[in-house]
């Protein structure tokens, strides 16, 4: 039994010549036991200890049944599996050290290894904060929880740090490069992280890209605390600005670049490690300046745009504008999620449900590369005030508000939210969630998160309405921004090639070449270009967008868009194992962003992980039901249930790709393919010739090809390759490729 504690939590049993089983611990409560018992240097505690951390704020005896409850539901969970996982007896509770291991742990153990090899393992394990969103609000577990991830965080600090030096010094810039994006990401708020990309960024990518760099983190250390960049940093800044940092080429050297002391060849003795007492002193920096005390990855914006001294509560400064060009010229809306109400007659629980999802919204959307939010602490300036929205548009000069409230009726829990247009007052979106009360604090994340992929999707559509036509030359750079990304959105439901983004996106582009929303936009368009078989040699649609999503990511290294869209490009390139991590990399930065499973799905499928997938794709379907990509994610879905023997469901899932999504040629071809082996022979032969009547470079030879390419070697998806040899029969079959002969 595997448990995977970094990024989004999931259990799988794995044995051997069978794909893992996957199995659904629900509830925060139960997750935090099993997290908290594999991290125990004997995977044990005493009951009373458990009790004690995980429901401190209860009596004793409640809190003693309410572990003997846990362990109920666990024991529950994994009954089908055949494995007994806990030891439990009267004073302990205990995990079978012989049947059960983590990632954190095999992470930790792996990260300060003296071996490249394992520190390459423990690199790619590290793939999101330890125990992510199991929060409990009970201070005992919450503060061991901070402990962890700081000690976790710490350990992939110095885990990254001497991975780019010694890459840097193998002559290895894109991978040294890779490493110290990584390193800054945990806290982008050390300077000595940032020194070190500065002097690769300068080294490998040059100059300027160096300098755009450096202004970025200046601005950001503005922004956060009003304050400038350190005297080393500002000396370096000035050696890169005076080409004192000798640029080098991306090909591997048998001897690092030349670089400015520190990294002074060999660049991998030079590297000054913090201590452990520095690295936590980071962490608890970033704690303070973002006002989130259960993470040290940053939730704040990452867009890039110069600092805003206008920025303030209304009652500081009233009348200032947060809609400013800067925002608006890199495709980011500003909004405000005024406090939610709640029912009078629920008393102070109702409250607190409140302020929860209020609290949980807001952080969820603030994740997004697109928005910008309104702090919590000028949105509570607001509470339980008769206020206008249009004069709470007026006062923070933003275009959007989201009001919700909340109701609980026994054990049920109703949330009702709307997005309001500031200027109009009229509602642009509104949904209603319906839940059973008693998973108040995991319903709370999970409606979060589905809330802020609506308001996302909601507010791109609104963005691309308030803009006048393009059409004239003297078009501004925020409304080519904002009709691309509705280009994109529409891409959903009908042909990329035919929505014009690029053109949008290369238009803004002309006019601002470091505009990293059109640089992310446009990498998006030629991804999916590839990724959706809409082009006959996707090999120069590939090669355009790993281009700009390189200098997007330069620009922005927390774009979870960015970094999503790159892992599209590596899934087509065939290179899952580089996918994944872009994905898991995307959904880490911003858990709201539905297409980052699906996309994570598609690659565990073409790796052999089976249920894995479906489980990923069935909650992005959950996270978002009505999304613009929801054909692609059924065509996952398909293709999924295609390789699993389930052709009946394969075709519900295909037609359904088909009707709800863009009507790619690709989903017909799937469709034949899956009716050839549900023995619907006439069905799928007729599909296949409505498909090479509509597409005739899509052949049995170029399909084949490109599903063996993107798949790992042994994971081919080897019942669709025979649905379509049997859909396709036709006489370029012989140039079939000879792994996917047998």
């Amino acid at each position: 039994m595997r448990l995977r504690l970094l990024g989004r939590f999931a259990v799988t049993v794995e044995r051997e010549g069978a794909p893992p089983d996957v199995i659904d611990v629900a509830g925060k409560l139960r997750r935090a036991l099993l997290g908290y018992l594999a991290m125990q240097p004997g995977f044990a505690e005493t009951r009373e200890r458990l009790a004690t951390l995980l429901w401190g704020d209860s009596p004793d005896k409640q809190a003693r049944q309410s572990l003997r409850q846990c362990l109920l539901d666990l024991r529950r969970d994994f009954q089908d599996i055949g494995l007994e996982p806990l030891k439990i007896d009267r004073d302990t509770i205990a995990l079978d050290a012989d049947l059960v291991n983590s990632d954190a742990r095999e992470f930790l153990d792996l990260a300060r290894s003296d071996a490249a090899d394992e520190r390459e393992r423990a690199a790619a394990l590290h793939a999101g904060i330890f125990l992510d969103g199991v929060d409990l609000d009970v201070e005992p577990f919450d503060q061991w929880l901070r402990d962890e991830r700081v000690r976790i965080e710490q350990a992939a600090g110095e885990l990254f740090e001497h991975e780019a030096a010694r890459h840097a010094a193998a002559g290895d810039g894109p991978q040294a490069l890779r490493a110290a994006e990584r390193l800054v990401a945990i806290d982008p708020f050390r300077e000595a992280s940032q020194r070190l990309l500065l002097r690769l960024i300068a080294s490998y990518r040059g100059r300027d890209a160096a300098l755009a760099q450096a202004e970025t983190f200046a601005a950001l250390i503005k922004r956060e605390f009003g304050a400038q960049v350190e005297a080393e940093t500002a000396a370096l800044v000035g050696q890169i600005r005076d080409n004192a940092v000798q640029e080098t080429s991306g090909k591997p050297q048998r001897a690092a670049p030349d670089w400015p002391e520190p990294l002074s060849v060999p660049a991998a003795a030079a590297i000054r490690r913090p201590s452990r007492a520095a690295w936590a002193n980071a962490a608890v920096l970033g704690f303070a300046a973002l006002a989130i005390a259960i993470s040290i990855y940053p939730r704040s914006h990452s867009s890039g745009v110069p600092a805003d001294p206008s920025w303030q509560p209304p009652a500081l400064q009233p009348g200032v504008s947060a809609a400013k060009r800067e925002l608006a010229a890199e495709g980011i809306s500003p909004l405000v999620v005024l406090p939610f109400a709640s029912d009078a007659g629920a008393g102070r629980s109702g409250e607190r449900a409140a302020e929860r999802v209020t609290n949980d919204l807001i952080a969820e959307l603030s994740r997004v590369p697109a928005l910008r939010v309104i702090s919590r602490m000028t949105s509570q300036l607001y509470r339980d005030k008769k206020v206008d929205v249009a004069v709470i548009g007026a006062d923070l000069g933003v275009p959007y508000a989201v009001e919700g409230e909340v109701h609980i009726d026994g054990a049920r829990m109703r949330i009702n939210v709307a997005l309001t247009d500031t200027k109009t007052r009229l509602q642009m979106w509104s949904a209603h969630f319906e839940r059973d009360s008693a998973e108040q604090a995991a319903m709370q994340g999970e409606i979060a998160r589905s809330l802020a992929r609506h308001l996302h999707v909601s507010i791109l559509e609104a963005e691309e309405g308030r803009r006048p036509p393009v059409t004239a030359r003297n078009a501004e750079v925020s409304d080519l921004v904002a009709k691309g990304w509705g280009a994109m959105l529409r891409a959903g439901h009908e042909p990329m090639n035919t929505t014009g983004a690029d053109r949008y996106f290369e238009q803004a582009l002309a006019r601002d070449a470091d505009n990293a929303s059109a640089l992310v936009g446009l990498g998006g368009y030629h991804a999916a270009i590839a990724a959706d078989f809409l082009a006959s040699d996707p090999a120069p649609h590939l090669a355009r967008a790993r281009e700009v999503l390189d200098k997007a990511l330069l620009l922005q290294p927390d774009n979870s868009i960015a970094h999503y869209f790159m892992g599209v490009v590596e899934k087509v390139r065939g290179e899952p194992q580089a996918a994944l991590v872009s994905f898991a990399r995307s959904i880490e930065l911003n858990p709201s962003f539905a297409p980052g499973y699906a996309n994570y799905a598609h690659v565990l499928y073409r790796t052999g992980k089976l249920d894995e997938a479906m489980e990923n794709v069935r909650y992005a379907l959950k996270l978002s039901p009505k999304d613009p990509n929801l054909g692609r994610w059924a065509l996952y879905a398909g293709e999924i249930e295609i390789e699993r023997g389930n052709d009946e469901a394969a075709i519900e899932w295909l037609q359904r790709s088909i009707t709800t999504g863009a009507g790619s040629t690709i989903n017909s071809a799937i469709l034949a393919a899956a009716y050839s082996l549900h023995g619907d022979v006439d069905r799928a032969r007729q599909l296949a010739a409505k498909v090479h009547a509509t597409t005739p470079w899509l052949t049995l030879p170029v399909m084949l090809d490109r599903l063996v390419g993107m798949s790992r070697q042994g994971a081919e998806p080897r019942r669709l390759i025979a649905g379509l040899r049997d859909a396709f029969t036709d006489a370029t079959s012989a140039a079939i490729p000879s792994s996917t002969r047998d």
